[in-house]
């Protein structure tokens, strides 16, 4: 549809915890076979993947191994392809990155693409969920933006005022960018820029391009 076409609401769900933070699925990935269009991370550590007609496809959250509370979900992203697991095909997957008050980071999957990972055979019918593949770790506070950029570098920013670009393939840190004086508050990265606002009502533009 255009932009100039006329609006209409497409669902309006409860989702029992409130809501931190939204995020959009791109087309043609493994989540389309839940019918899923777009994500939300939820107070409570849990992420909620959402159908067009507003039903829950799927619900997922951090396994807790001890009796802390989980950390609440503060920036989700989603990508097609977006790191490796040496998985035939896995660059049409769908993987989500969640960024939690923790300051931790973690990649989801596909349920089928984690069992591979384990060497098992999923069941025929089985529901199909997503599973914690990877974590990234580094900040020390909440993470509270995260922008994938098309050369599949993942910009993280947080409210420990760094800025930090993974190589999300790898799974690895290549920059960690500080200085900031203030809480950042979002982050959008195309690969060769990053641009970040903070709580001091300042807008920071980096530059990789050697330029």
């Amino acid at each position: 549809a255009s932009a100039g076409g006329a609006m209409r609401l497409g669902f309006e769900t409860d989702l029992g915890a409130p809501v931190t933070c939204l995020a959009l699925l791109p087309l043609g990935t493994a989540g389309d076979a839940l019918g899923g269009v777009a994500l939300a991370g939820c107070a409570g550590g849990g992420c909620a993947l959402l159908r067009e007609d507003g039903t829950i496809a799927a619900r997922f959250a951090p396994a807790i191994d001890d009796e802390s509370e989980p950390s609440d979900v503060r920036s989700v992203a989603a990508v097609r392809g977006g790191l490796s697991l040496g998985l035939a095909g896995e660059a049409e997957e769908l993987t989500i990155f969640t960024g939690d008050a923790s300051g931790t980071i973690c990649a989801w999957r596909h349920g089928n693409a984690s069992a591979a990972t384990q060497g098992e055979e999923p069941a025929a019918t089985e529901v199909p969920a997503f599973t914690p593949v990877r974590q990234l770790r580094g900040h020390n506070a909440a993470v509270i933006s995260l922008s994938f950029s098309p050369a599949g570098v993942l910009v993280s920013g947080a409210h420990d005022g760094t800025l930090r670009v993974w190589d999300a393939a790898a799974s690895r840190p290549l920059y960690a960018i500080a200085g900031h004086t203030a809480y950042l508050g979002s982050v959008v990265a195309d690969g060769e820029r990053i641009l970040a606002d903070g709580s001091n009502d300042v807008v920071v533009l980096h530059s990789f391009s050697g330029e």
